[in-house]
Formats: structure tokens, C-alpha cells, sequence
């Protein structure tokens, strides 16, 4: 009886051992499934961006985009006869688009943030497009362009699109949601709450910054506030995305509750061991009044 019940102990052991593995398998396995879709998906928006817009050419728009292409761009219509239509003046400024940062989610959503420089014009805009795919095809486009940012002089001497370090590799998911949940907590604690308080637990002492208008560090930072908290503004974030290199990108809606302006606004970050590290943007302002021709809303 004594050795029956050893044997049976035995068995239950090795019984959940191998329940346990099989569990951490199926999470490492859907882990890895996410990620293949995520790469999948910006594949095919950088081979869109490339062979499309920099080579000026819709002779394979089918290849790309679904014919209920949905768009939230407020000047362009729905559907590939609206982005054809959009192409027919925009590709006459010769548009050339590199490519700085890249991010995935799993919602099936891709977000570029790029140097767009229209060579017929030599006007160069800070944009970032976010693409929604549906069955590996583009089907639903937001965007956020800065205009004629090539002749900007910056307060802090740094170029508004380039990487001056290197953030904390981020290969794993969980990571990467634990570094966006870090940056919607600063959003939340000290942006809407008007409030620097806690900026210690969030913001690395030599921070660095690409907003053309704000110094370096915790000090350039403050004195930012100082003005910008008197706008009363209120972050309402649609979209969250992260990658591989430890950066996080934040879609939001800006309201500044003092002067009732809207703001179109993405915010980039890169974190290093758990903290902001250094910052890009890119704003659109004063969009509350915009009436879009595919009456789409610009952010939902």
C-alpha cells in the first residue's frame, strides 16, 4: 500500500510537471505567434511605403489596400479612388520617405514615424502614419504631420529625428507592455495632473529631448511645464505601441482646457532600465474645428 501510494505521488508530480511545461510552451508558442504577425504586418507597410509613395507609383495599389480603405486623414477620402486621388497632387512634390523608428501592436496596427522631405519644394515634415491591416492588407489609416521643420533652430541642439543612444532591448512582449504602461503612468500622474512631483519615478536625470523648443533634462523639462501646465491640458490616448529597441509611441488627443485647442499628437520615447531616456514628437495643432471630407472622426 505504502509503495502504491509513493508510485501515485510520483505521478501526480510528474503529471503536473509536464501540465506546467505544456503551459509555458503554449506561451512561449503564442508569444512567438504574435510576434511573427507583428514583423508580417510591418513588412508590408514598409514595402508599401517604399513602393509606392518614394518610387510615386499606384500600379500596385492592389497589392496593398483593401477597396474600403478607411481614412482618417481629415483631406482625403475613403477608399483607393480617394488615396489615388490624394497621390495625384502629393506625388508632384516628389515626396522622399526615410524611415526612423517603426512599432507594432496586436491589434493589427502599424505605426512609422518618418522624415517625409518633398524634394520639388524642399519643405521637410515630421509625420508619423499609423496603418491598421486586416487579412495582411492596409485598412485603415490615422497620421500626425508637423510641417516645415527643416529650417528649425533647436533650444537643445539636437537633430528632431535621429537616436542618440540606445533604449533597454525590449524583445519580449510583456516587457514592452510594461514599458508602455510606464509611459500612460506619466502621462497620467504628472501630464494631466499638471504635476512634477513624481517625475523622479519616471524621467532619467540626463533625459534627452527632440522637441525643437524644450532644453535637456529634468530642468528643461520643468521649465516646459511651467508655461504648458497653464494650458490645462488633458491626454486622451487611442493608441499605444512598442518595439524591440525599448521605445514606446502614444497617440493622443491634447486639450488644452484654457484656450479649448485640440491637438493631433504623437509622442516617442525611449526607456532605459524602466525610465524616460529621450523624446520625439510630432503635433498637429488646433484640429478641433477641422470638418474631414470622409466625415471620419480623426482619432476613433
Amino acid at each position: 500500500m505504502k509503495k502504491l501510494l509513493t508510485l501515485t505521488i510520483a505521478a501526480i508530480m510528474a503529471i503536473t510537471c509536464i501540465a506546467g511545461s505544456m503551459t509555458v510552451f503554449a506561451a512561449e508558442t503564442d508569444e512567438g505567434a504574435k510576434m511573427e504577425q507583428r514583423q508580417k504586418n510591418i513588412d508590408t507597410v514598409v514595402k508599401f511605403m517604399d513602393e509606392v509613395f518614394n518610387a510615386r507609383d499606384i500600379s500596385n495599389l492592389d497589392q496593398f489596400m483593401r477597396d474600403d480603405y478607411m481614412q482618417h486623414n481629415a483631406t482625403v477620402e475613403d477608399g483607393k479612388d480617394g488615396f489615388k486621388k490624394f497621390t495625384e497632387f502629393f506625388f508632384t512634390l516628389e515626396p522622399k520617405m526615410e524611415i526612423c523608428k517603426i512599432f507594432a501592436n496586436d491589434n493589427n496596427e502599424v505605426a512609422v514615424f518618418f522624415k517625409c522631405t518633398c524634394e520639388a519644394n524642399g519643405m521637410v515634415n515630421k509625420v508619423v502614419d499609423i496603418y491598421r491591416l486586416e487579412d495582411g492588407m492596409l485598412a485603415e489609416h490615422w497620421d500626425i504631420v508637423e510641417h516645415d521643420v527643416g529650417a528649425v533652430e533647436t533650444l537643445n541642439g539636437r537633430d528632431l529625428f535621429t537616436t542618440d543612444a540606445e533604449g533597454t532591448p525590449t524583445p519580449a512582449i510583456a516587457d514592452q507592455q510594461a514599458n508602455i504602461d510606464k509611459v500612460v503612468a506619466f502621462n497620467k500622474d504628472v501630464f494631466d495632473a499638471h504635476d512634477i512631483s513624481k517625475l523622479d519615478d519616471f524621467m532619467r536625470d540626463d533625459y534627452m529631448q527632440h522637441n525643437a523648443t524644450v532644453d535637456d533634462g529634468k530642468d528643461g523639462f520643468k521649465a516646459f511645464t511651467e508655461f504648458f501646465f497653464t494650458l490645462e491640458p488633458e491626454m486622451k490616448i487611442y493608441k499605444t505601441f512598442a518595439n524591440e529597441d525599448g521605445e514606446v509611441l502614444v497617440f493622443f488627443k491634447c486639450i488644452c482646457h484654457a484656450n479649448g485647442m485640440e491637438n493631433k499628437v504623437a509622442d516617442i520615447y525611449r526607456l532605459n532600465e524602466g525610465l524616460l531616456a529621450e523624446h520625439w514628437d510630432v503635433v498637429e495643432h488646433d484640429i478641433g474645428n477641422v470638418e474631414p471630407v470622409n466625415g471620419r472622426d480623426l482619432f476613433e
